[in-house]
């Protein structure tokens, strides 16, 4: 049988070219895909939650691997997107991903238009299509992500909100530039922006809530804020952030973890007087392994900050109705680490870590070394992020077909088991959206 399998492939092989052949690995994916649906899982309520597991989803008790490609309604007319649909279910693809960015809905603070103004801000209309279609849904309610949207998709309001904004190790703002202007980073230790996502929360989960798998809505997975790295500034510990919410967390973390004021200042070297009056190492000054511990205890609150912030926000939508499906979030490259992956996954809010990067021809290595860590430690190998196009805070930047497919390639040879594709349609109105 085995003998007979290769002949077969060997004969095909000759008539496919390489754009046939991602074409045809998506139309195989999509058809494996589909056997987990049946009449019974496209209408109707009160169905099982979706599980993860190692090769997709668990829909209904069927196995689903999650073939994505990014549409974000608010860029296009409304009119459009049912060829839009048609486009990538052409292309093989069963899922689709959207953005819900939070600077395209806001009118005035506590006001919001999902379609009662514009009909292509109209987020219920669109999910509604999708299962129409026959796709299953990933949305991304922020509040921040980045690449698609510019300035993070916040309200300028939150921006430029001092109470919200991150702070260096000098106590200035932390200025974060990109191809469409610059803006402060916010920190994701300030009590104000959760107080803020919670009034855009409280407008938005009542239409994801109702629209979910468990409802009988085609939403199987939601992601919890896109904002991680401290806006890429994870690799430099002494950058961000001493925000004042982080400075009383951080203390407060120190005093659970030492037994008592004494052994933090023995294993300091230090004389502080109440845990109230440590501060967080604010440049690398270390000159023997004694004094480590203090830079060592900073740079573990800084990655637990993360997880931490990933959870309280997947608990406030939780909170709103959003249970039942998958909570995923994005782990950037440069902070693909055992540590964040496993810590993350094992907690009781997220469910799945994926990875994203920004591939390109030259970077087969990076490829490899991500696949695999995340084949071998995520609980569902899942790259969130493909990069196609153009995406609006690399306008000028472009991915040709060849780097996309040995991406793709790369992915499939080191573990891959789905993935979503970034930008996959897109219009230039949406830069003037978000401006």
């Amino acid at each position: 049988m085995k003998d007979m399998q290769r002949k077969e492939e060997k004969i095909k092989e000759p008539s496919i070219n390489r754009k046939e052949f991602i074409i045809s690995l998506g139309l195989g994916s999509a058809a494996l895909s589909l056997i987990s649906l049946s009449a019974e899982g496209c209408l109707g309520g009160g169905r099982s939650p979706v599980e993860v597991s190692r090769n997709g989803f668990i829909v209904d008790g069927k196995l689903f691997p999650v073939y994505s490609g990014s549409l974000h309604y608010w860029c296009h007319e409304y009119e459009l997107w049912p060829v839009l649909f048609d486009q990538l279910s052409r292309m093989g693809l069963n899922t689709v991903c959207t953005s819900v960015p939070w600077k395209v809905h806001e009118i005035e603070r506590g006001e919001f238009d999902f379609g009662s103004r514009e009909r292509r801000k109209d987020l219920a209309l669109f999910i509604d299509l999708a299962q129409e279609k026959g796709f299953k849904v990933l949305v991304r309610p922020g509040p921040r992500f980045g690449g698609e949207a510019a300035c993070s998709s916040l309200p300028w309001r939150l921006l430029y909100d001092i109470q919200i904004a991150a702070r260096t190790s000098e106590d200035t703002l932390q200025i974060h530039h990109t191809l469409d202007g610059q803006f402060p980073v916010p920190s994701c230790f300030s009590e104000k922006f959760y107080e803020e996502t919670a009034l855009y929360y409280d407008a938005l989960m009542p239409i994801l809530a109702g629209r979910l798998h468990t409802s009988g809505g085609p939403i199987i997975g939601v992601q919890a804020d896109s904002g991680l790295s401290y806006f890429h500034h994870m690799r430099y510990p002494y950058t961000l952030d001493y925000h004042p919410g982080a400075l009383a967390l951080y203390r407060e973390r120190l005093s659970g973890k030492y037994a008592s004021l004494e052994e933090l200042n023995r294993a300091y070297g230090t004389h502080y007087s109440s845990f109230e009056m440590v501060e967080p190492p604010r440049r690398f000054r270390a000159e023997m392994m004694d004094n480590l511990p203090a830079y060592l205890d900073w740079i573990e609150f800084r990655e637990w900050g993360i997880t931490w912030s990933l959870q309280r926000i997947a608990r406030m939508m939780a909170e709103r109705g959003v249970v039942g499906v998958p909570v995923f979030c994005c782990i950037p490259e440069h902070f693909c680490a055992p540590s964040v992956i496993v810590d993350t996954e094992s907690t009781e809010e997220i469910d799945l870590a994926a990875i994203c990067s920004d591939s390109t021809s030259t970077d087969y290595t990076l490829e490899r070394k991500l696949c695999r860590a995340a084949a071998g430690m995520s609980a569902y190998p899942f790259r969130h992020e493909y990069n196609t196009g153009y995406a609006l805070s690399n306008r000028k930047i472009y991915q040709p077909p060849e780097n996309i497919y040995l991406a793709g390639l790369a992915a499939l040879m080191h573990g891959m088991k789905g993935w979503n594709i970034r930008c996959l349609l897109y219009t230039s109105d949406a830069a003037d959206e978000l401006d």
